[in-house]
């Protein structure tokens, strides 16, 4: 079984997922419950997910929809929601799917992490082998067993023993090697990694333990003895930690024999994108950015015909305050651009931020902040605004950037100069002007 890597927002018929994702009927109905396939009504259902879902016999890996152009690996978009799921206590994982599809099952990553900790072990220390001593007629002296069994001579008031018996120690293969590689290559193939030819040679010698995944209760209740009957042997803190690795694999409910629709991901992608857009601008940016702008209120008499004030309160994504300027950016996870850009809405409530902040508006510039693959560095897109009106709105600037660049600065949380995001917007305020101040006519020319 390996993984089956589909784009966000690819839309399919149920006959069309079912052959995809090696399916059957009930697992493709779960997936539409739980709001990771939306019916769009003409007969095809369209993936709205971003993350992992794991099948009895398959693994659906979702990439986030700009992986077309600079495709995004199984495991930065699962450190990249471990981030998003840390930092939003709003977006714990739910019992109660079917009304917060945004969770995080700690099951899938569990096994994963196992699965990435077993690889790194193998590569440092190969399989897996039990330390046995032999006696034999070379190797280091056993004088425990020489001095109980051996006659010494006395030569010159010394003892000499004309013959020691001596003690090799090798290596040995049993169930647990065996259990290592074929719990690793097996899940190398559940989550679409390469199997090396050296794992290969390696089965050959240690034998099958796993005929497939997951297991059958009684072989799993097997291993997990196995494992605690060889843990008592071993010292070395590798070897402990090898075991451990393997008991987390089988204790996952993922190894059960009869394992259940496991889910890791989002439907909200768009919740990350803002996330990590405010979280690589943080140095920057408002704490709170609600109290830079004006407050709507209502002033109306109340049933005693007393005059009361009820207030509400405008809270913008982001304001970024850098030197004399205040950035009002809004991230917007739209792509591609232009044919998926911010509406009408959006539009209205950036331009009502910019003329509630409390600033000159000569020092006020607002930003819809786009995905765009392959932008080495902040690109201006374009412009919105309001035209045919009685008087004359200010634009709304549109920007784009490396998303596979932005969010692994917010899964590494990388100390990497955060003003990356912000200088080009400024430094190109000349340029964007020009753009800014022809007509749309000559824009198209």
């Amino acid at each position: 079984m390996g993984a089956v890597t589909v784009l966000e927002g690819t839309s399919l018929t149920e006959t069309g997922w079912t052959d995809r994702l090696h399916i059957n009927h009930r697992e493709f109905t779960n997936l539409v419950n739980a709001r990771i396939l939306r019916d769009e009504g003409d007969k095809s259902f369209q993936l709205t997910f971003v993350g992992i879902v794991v099948f009895t016999n398959s693994l659906l890996f979702a990439q986030p929809k700009f992986g077309d152009a600079r495709p995004m690996g199984l495991q930065e978009v699962l450190r990249i929601l471990q981030v998003y799921f840390a930092r939003s206590l709003r977006r714990r994982p739910s019992v109660d799917r079917m009304r917060d599809p945004e969770y995080g099952n700690s099951e899938v990553l569990r096994e994963f992490d196992a699965l990435l900790g077993l690889r790194d072990w193998y590569f440092a220390h190969g399989v897996y082998c039990r330390e046995q001593a032999q006696v034999s007629d070379n190797g280091r002296p056993h004088w425990v067993k020489t001095i109980a069994k051996r006659t010494p001579l006395f030569v010159q008031g010394s003892v000499v023993y004309p013959s020691i018996i001596a003690e090799r120690r090798e290596g040995v293969f049993n169930d647990i090697s065996a259990l290592q590689i074929s719990v690793l290559w097996h899940l190398l193939d559940r989550y679409g990694f390469e199997v090396p030819a050296s794992l290969k040679h390696a089965q050959q010698a240690t034998g099958i333990a796993i005929s497939h995944w997951p297991l059958p209760e009684d072989q799993r209740s097997y291993h997990l003895r196995r494992l605690s009957i060889e843990q008592r042997t071993a010292f070395r803190t590798d070897t402990l930690h090898l075991f451990k690795l393997l008991r987390e694999t089988m204790d996952s409910r993922l190894a059960g024999a009869a394992p259940q629709l496991q889910i890791y991901g989002t439907t909200a992608f768009y919740s990350v994108w803002e996330d990590a857009c405010r979280v690589v601008m943080q140095d920057h940016a408002s704490p709170d950015p609600a109290s830079l702008v004006g407050t709507p209120v209502w002033w109306a008499r109340d049933s005693v015909g007393s005059v009361v004030k009820y207030e509400t309160r405008q809270i913008p994504d982001i304001i970024l305050v850098r030197d004399s300027w205040h950035l009002i950016i809004d991230a917007k996870y739209y792509y591609r651009f232009p044919q998926s850009h911010p509406g009408g809405q959006d539009i209205v409530k950036q331009l009502y931020y910019m003329e509630s902040l409390r600033v000159a508006p000569a020092d006020v510039l607002s930003v819809f902040l786009l995905p765009m693959p392959g932008a080495n560095e902040p690109m201006f897109l374009g412009y919105a605004t309001i035209e045919a009106a009685h008087r004359t709105f200010d634009k709304i600037e549109a920007w784009g950037v490396d998303p596979k660049l932005l969010l692994s600065q917010y899964a590494s949380n990388s100390a990497r100069s955060k003003d990356d995001l912000i200088n080009p917007i400024l430094a190109q305020r000349g340029g964007v002007a020009k753009i800014i101040n022809q007509t749309p006519a000559d824009i198209s020319g």
